[in-house]
């Protein structure tokens, strides 16, 4: 199934307190592939999961949020530990 942009807005205003946890993705169960290239993950990522913004960890539903740059997460890291160590 293609989500809307509709329909990922309305994922991304769930609130993770009130969710129900068994609807929810394991994180354990997602695989998408390191060598697809970024938007093939993403859609992969995407026909995978009930909610993007949302997954089970655990046993325990947590909610991301995502940037609208280009920046990843090995990048933010490093910037994040040389702020740390001067």
């Amino acid at each position: 199934m293609m989500m809307t942009l509709q329909k990922l807005n309305e994922l991304k205003s769930v609130d993770v307190r009130k969710v129900e946890k068994d609807a929810l993705t394991d994180i354990k169960d997602i695989a998408v592939g390191a060598c697809a290239d970024r938007q093939r993950r993403m859609l992969r990522f995407l026909d995978t999961v009930t909610n993007p913004y949302c997954l089970s960890i655990n046993g325990l539903a947590v909610k991301f949020s995502f940037a609208d740059d280009s920046c990843g997460l090995e990048e933010r890291l490093k910037g994040y530990l040389k702020g740390k160590i001067g």
